[in-house]
């Protein structure tokens, strides 16, 4: 038994790129928009980790 398959140029090219955001201070923005602010203790001494 054989079987055909096409497949078009358009359906193999790259998916789009899936947006990335990141959860800071309790709201997510966008991941070219995150930030921690320099005197956060967290970020200083890594309390908590």
């Amino acid at each position: 038994m054989s079987s055909s398959c096409s497949v078009s140029a358009s359906s193999i090219s790259s998916p789009a790129r899936t947006p990335r955001f990141a959860y800071v201070n309790g709201r997510y923005v966008r991941h070219a928009d995150a930030a921690v602010h320099v005197e956060d203790r967290g970020y200083q001494f890594a309390v908590g980790v």
